[in-house]
């Protein structure tokens, strides 16, 4: 199966099984003009459950916190950190724990008057 074939199996099953909310992981760049490649296709993703008419409540994530582990050795030896941004941007970043949290919350709250926590 293909990436989509599977979104399509789970959005198809979402509307068949009568799925009353969902909590799903996404990502910041909503709004964004052009073509962002993957989180393009995220926020696609997050589209077609919205449009199932479940619940659905997207956690917008940054960056995990813990993507920063693969650069330890080069911290530690070399003192250098490198990240795909120019210097001094602001780059949202949050540990997974943190997200897991928040969606376990989410499944226990109302998702139809849910906007922001």
């Amino acid at each position: 199966m293909t990436v989509a074939a599977d979104i399509g199996a789970a959005v198809d099953g979402m509307r068949s099984q009568r799925v009353k909310h969902v909590v799903g992981i996404s990502s910041v760049g909503r709004g964004w003009p052009g073509d962002a490649g993957f989180i393009s296709a995220t926020l696609k993703v997050d589209d077609l459950i919205a449009e199932t008419g479940v619940a659905y409540r997207a956690l917008a994530v940054g960056s995990l916190m813990e993507n920063v582990l693969r650069q330890h050795v080069a911290i530690k030896d070399q003192g250098v950190f490198s990240w795909p941004a120019p210097a001094g941007a602001k780059v949202p970043a949050v540990a997974s724990q943190d997200v897991a949290a928040v969606a376990a919350r989410l499944r226990t709250l109302d998702l139809a008057v849910v906007r922001d926590l």
